[in-house]
């Protein structure tokens, strides 16, 4: 793990590498108050990373967080969602079907944000923990969040 503190906002950026690194990173933020939003190739996770996340959405529910979460389009994404789940609110992001195979996640929390990539042989974490950026971020969720709604609304209306 590499720590860098950024003296002027009182933030820090942490970097884990390695499946260890990684799991570290993860269940560290299970620590986080409030709830969770995130960006997820469903793919990926599921491919490189499938027991952590079981022990992850494990740990989330003894906690109860809530979590919301935006799925990048694919088959599996879609059975995920069909699946309800404790604690979690999942959508599809339209129009991202084989257009987004990003082998990363984003999970935003109040004061921080942790990028997570997974691919064979590269697993890496980066844990930022700044006000502003969180907030940043979790502004951006919301949006698309409503929006995804409201193209739906949309959709909805036309089809009648």
């Amino acid at each position: 793990m590499s720590l860098y503190k950024l003296n002027q906002y009182k933030s820090t950026i942490r970097y884990f590498e390695g499946e260890e690194g990684v799991q570290k990173a993860l269940l560290e933020t299970l620590n986080y108050k409030g709830d969770v939003y995130a960006y997820i190739d469903i793919d990926s996770v599921n491919q490189w990373a499938e027991a952590l996340d079981k022990r992850y959405i494990r740990e989330r529910n003894n906690k109860k967080i809530n979590k919301k979460i935006l799925y990048f389009d694919s088959p599996l994404a879609r059975d995920f969602i069909k699946e309800k789940r404790s604690f979690t609110e999942e959508k599809i992001i339209p129009g991202s079907s084989g257009v987004y195979q990003t082998e990363s996640t984003i999970q935003i929390f109040e004061e921080v944000v942790l990028y997570l990539t997974f691919s064979e042989n590269h697993k890496i974490a980066v844990i930022i923990n700044d006000i502003r950026i969180a907030q940043f971020h979790r502004r951006l969720f919301e949006a698309e969040w409503k929006s995804i709604d409201s193209s739906i609304l949309a959709q909805q209306n036309q089809d009648h």
